[in-house]
C-alpha cells in the first residue's frame, strides 16, 4: 500500500488520516496494520510510502487521499513506471470522478473508488486481443459474479452498470490508454445519492450495500475483488471464446425479454423489446417489428 502525492492529480495520505476519513476506513486500517513507513522510493516525487504488513496479495494496491479520479491517478502511476498489470489504485474520495458520457460521479468517503490495470494490449498477435473490445462487458461480468458469490443478487445493466433491486449500485468505466486498459470501478458501499440528487432524469436511482459499514469496507472488499476477479478473468479468457462469453453474460442481463425505454444520441427516447446481445456484445432490440443492433445507448425499464 502506498502513500503518494502529486498535488494536481492526487494527494498523499497516511494511516492516521485514512482512518479518520470514515469509520469503514478506520476498520480497514486496523485490520491491515501495522503500517510501516520510511520505504525508499526510486521514482522521482513519489513521496513517502506506507506498507501494510497484513497485506501480501499478488499485486500492488496504491492508496491515495482525495484525487481528481483514480483513472487519472493510475495513468500517472503507469507513466512513472510504478504500476504493473493487475495492480490498482483506490482513493478515499474523488474530486472529479466520472462515469459514462463524462457524467460526474458523486464520491464521498466510505464508498469505493478504484482503477484496475488489465493486461489487454490489443496487439493482433496477442491471444487475448479479441477481448479488448469486450473489456467493458467483462468488467461488469466479473464484478457481478464476485457480488453474487457473496449472496448479493445483482444484475448487469448493459453495458456494465451493476443494479440491485432496480437501482444502480456500481458504475464501471473502461478506458484504453496506449497499451493499457484501465477499469474504473465505483461502488456505493455505505452511501448513495438521494433520488433528488440524480442530475439525469433518465438515470436509475441509486442504492448502497451497507449503510452501517459493518460488512463491506473499501480496502477489504477491494483486496477480495482483486484476487477473485483476476481468477474469473483468467478462467473466462482461457475457457471461453468471446462469443461464448457474451452468451454466458446474456443470462444475467437486466430486463432481457422485457420492454425498455432506449435513449440514443440525437434521437428522442423510444420503447423497444430487449432481445439480448449480439455476438460482439452490442445490444439487440426490436422495435416496430425490426431488429436493431445498438453500440451506444442508455436503457431503463418501461
Amino acid at each position: 500500500m502506498h502513500e503518494t502525492g502529486v498535488a494536481e492529480i492526487f494527494s498523499g495520505i497516511g494511516p492516521e488520516h485514512l482512518a479518520a476519513s470514515h469509520s469503514a476506513w478506520s476498520a480497514d486500517v486496523s485490520e491491515f496494520g501495522p503500517w510501516d513507513d520510511g520505504f525508499a522510493s526510486s521514482v522521482e516525487n513519489t513521496g513517502r510510502i506506507w506498507r501494510a504488513r497484513a497485506y501480501d496479495g499478488p499485486a500492488s494496491i496504491h492508496i491515495t487521499g482525495p484525487c481528481v479520479s483514480t483513472m487519472d491517478a493510475a495513468s500517472e502511476f503507469i507513466r512513472r513506471g510504478v504500476m504493473e498489470p493487475w495492480s490498482s489504485v483506490i482513493a478515499v474520495q474523488q474530486t472529479a470522478g466520472r462515469g459514462r458520457r463524462k457524467r460526474r460521479w458523486d464520491s464521498p468517503a466510505g464508498n469505493l473508488y478504484g482503477t484496475w490495470y488489465w493486461p489487454l494490449s490489443g496487439e493482433k498477435d496477442d491471444p487475448l486481443s479479441g477481448y479488448r473490445n469486450l473489456a467493458s462487458l467483462l468488467a461488469g461480468d466479473i464484478l457481478a459474479t464476485v457480488l453474487r458469490e457473496q449472496g448479493i443478487g445483482v444484475q448487469i445493466k448493459w453495458p456494465n452498470d451493476i443494479i440491485l433491486g432496480g437501482r444502480k449500485l456500481c458504475g464501471i468505466l473502461v478506458e484504453g490508454r496506449g497499451s493499457a486498459v484501465l477499469v474504473g470501478i465505483g461502488i456505493n458501499l455505505v452511501s448513495a445519492p438521494g433520488d433528488g440528487l440524480i442530475d439525469d432524469d433518465f438515470s436509475l436511482p441509486a442504492v448502497c450495500l451497507d449503510p452501517d459499514g459493518q460488512r463491506f469496507r473499501p480496502l477489504s472488499f477491494w483486496t477480495g475483488l482483486m484476487e477473485a476477479g483476476r481468477a474469473h478473468f483468467e478462467n473466462t479468457l482461457n475457457t471461453l471464446t468471446p462469443p461464448d462469453f457474451v452468451r454466458r453474460l446474456e443470462a444475467n442481463l437486466a430486463w432481457r425479454g422485457r420492454r425498455v425505454v432506449v435513449r440514443k444520441e440525437k434521437e428522442p427516447p423510444f420503447e423497444a423489446f430487449l432481445c439480448g446481445l449480439a455476438s460482439d456484445g452490442a445490444l439487440k432490440i426490436r422495435r416496430s417489428g425490426e431488429t436493431e443492433i445498438l453500440y451506444s445507448a442508455t436503457i431503463r425499464p418501461v
